[in-house]
């Protein structure tokens, strides 16, 4: 008895759609223009129903007559027509942070008064990763 009590749990957690599934985070993008900083998950931007929801970040590099490398950043968020930031970074950390951004990331950024970013935070997990990746 004991026995097919083991082998039938073993079965229903096989099947069962909680084993097949982990933890998942809906985070659609917000934008607070007064408190200056956007937020949200990259994935969700890109699916969600409205047309206008984006955010990311970018970097470019120019190579200069001296020989060295100029790099600017920027990160920006999008949820309607006119709702909308961009803040700029040519801080090395912060670029780091942004060259940390992976295709399921999280994103989260501030902004001063001039426009210039301020903080960028980045967070690549396995819970932004869609169920129907294989």
């Amino acid at each position: 008895m004991k026995k097919r009590l083991i082998n039938l749990c073993a079965a229903l957690c096989l099947f069962s759609p909680l084993a097949l599934a982990g933890s998942t985070s809906d985070i659609f993008v917000e934008i607070d223009l007064e408190a200056r900083h956007a937020k949200g998950n990259m994935l969700d931007a890109r699916f969600s129903d409205n047309e206008f929801e984006r955010i990311g970040c970018g970097i470019s590099s120019l190579d200069l007559s001296d020989g060295s490398v100029s790099q600017q950043g920027w990160c920006q968020a999008s949820l309607t027509k006119g709702e909308n930031t961009i803040c700029f970074t040519e801080n090395w950390a912060l670029l780091d942070s942004i060259k940390a951004i992976d295709d399921y990331s999280y994103i989260s950024f501030r902004w001063d008064k001039e426009g210039d970013c301020s903080s960028i935070y980045v967070s690549t997990q396995s819970q932004y990763i869609p169920k129907n990746v294989n």
